[in-house]
């Protein structure tokens, strides 16, 4: 059978000819007519599609891996199994087809938490992120006994450690430094970097490991009814406790007042504390090292914004990787507010003058960067 990723030609084309492809699959393995609609992906290869049956039925949503996966170790489909078990909101699996690598999905949508966030009150906007912040609490509370307790579950067998991230530091240097930003770094600057890269990755992986989504932003949350889901977790393993809040709190996605986010912070850091009190009783060795941090808020804000500086740099990496290598401009405007994100982060750090003198003398971090603009 024909695959996405395999489509050569114009963009048209591709769309096209992958949209008659899922027309043909439909008709086939669903023995249904179906009005196929391609939705806006994110930064991986899958592709999703709503399909509409003829018959009226409720639309579903069609995820083509384009490859063949193996149900009983697809990272997706067990952790949408393990997220389901522990009552978070996750879509449901209506059926799997593995030789095409597609899993029909239940459809929650349209309404991304990224774009709900503009248009709510500062009422509204308070309970979904303190929804948002309640998902995190069960997932790495709850989430985090489960995957202790099930050592062969995908998510258990991959960590934020901290090879992954210097890996995602050089990436973003050689992707988004050297390759879309131009960057020519001498050898001294390079040292600098490289110094605090190892310094930083070391650093950030040593924040008490829990199960984390690892890409918990307002693109991976979607209004369903009154209810905030969970999208684009198969790539959940084990990470440090500050880095899905610095995703959620530091998002590139949308721009989220000060004041708010330290209230957030500050939330999360006492559902966290006091559902951690509950359940590490009896319990100690996953979770029994993050009560002494959380008691500590001072030292939890120090944490929460070094694991911020490296999920910003991760992301500033993804965006350059996704022009320039696979001619992707969605995520260039989102360059500007993630630069942001890093500076301000550097300025808390007085002992980091040395890798922001870098960043701007040699072009990294945009000069809008500054202006806020």
């Amino acid at each position: 059978m024909a695959r996405f990723a395999k489509i050569d030609g114009s963009p048209a084309l591709k769309d096209r000819e992958a949209t008659e492809e899922i027309d043909r699959f439909c008709r086939e393995r669903l023995a249904s007519e179906c009005a196929v609609e391609r939705l806006a992906g994110d930064a991986s290869t899958r592709v999703y599609y709503r399909l509409r049956s003829a018959s009226g039925a409720v639309p579903l949503v069609l995820m083509d891996t384009g490859r063949p996966i193996d149900p009983s170790e697809d990272p997706f489909l067990k952790a949408d199994e393990l997220f389901s078990r522990l009552g978070l909101p996750v879509p449901r699996i209506v059926q799997v087809f593995p030789d095409e690598g597609r899993i029909l999905l239940e459809d929650l949508g349209d309404v991304l938490l990224q774009f709900q966030v503009d248009r709510s009150s500062e009422e509204e906007r308070e309970r979904l992120y303190g929804r948002a912040l309640e998902h995190l609490v069960l997932l790495h509370t709850d989430g985090t006994l489960a995957l202790f307790n099930a050592p062969a579950h995908p998510a258990a067998r991959q960590a934020l450690d901290k090879e992954r991230f210097l890996f995602e530091l050089e990436f973003m240097l050689e992707h988004y430094g050297r390759a879309l930003r131009r960057a020519a770094l001498s050898e001294p600057q390079l040292a600098v970097l490289r110094e605090w890269f190892e310094w930083l990755s070391a650093e950030a992986a040593s924040f008490g490991r829990v199960l984390c989504h690892r890409d918990y932003h307002s693109r991976n949350l979607m209004l369903h009814g009154d209810e905030l889901a969970l999208l684009d977790f198969q790539d959940a393993r084990w990470g440090p406790v500050t880095y899905d809040v610095a995703s959620l709190l530091r998002d590139s996605y949308v721009s989220l007042a000060e004041p708010f986010v330290e209230r957030m912070l500050e939330q999360f850091r006492g559902l966290l504390l006091g559902r951690v009190r509950s359940v590490a009783e009896g319990n100690g060795e996953p979770l029994g090292g993050l009560a002494p941090l959380l008691n500590d808020p001072l030292e939890w804000r120090r944490r929460f914004d070094l694991t911020c500086l490296q999920r910003n740099l991760k992301a500033l990496g993804t965006f350059g990787y996704q022009m320039v290598v696979r001619g992707n401009d969605v995520y260039l405007r989102y360059i500007a507010p993630t630069s942001r994100h890093v500076r301000r982060n550097l300025l808390r750090f007085p002992q980091f003058a040395s890798v922001l003198e870098v960043f701007d003398r040699s072009g990294i971090l945009p000069a809008e960067a500054e202006s806020g603009t």
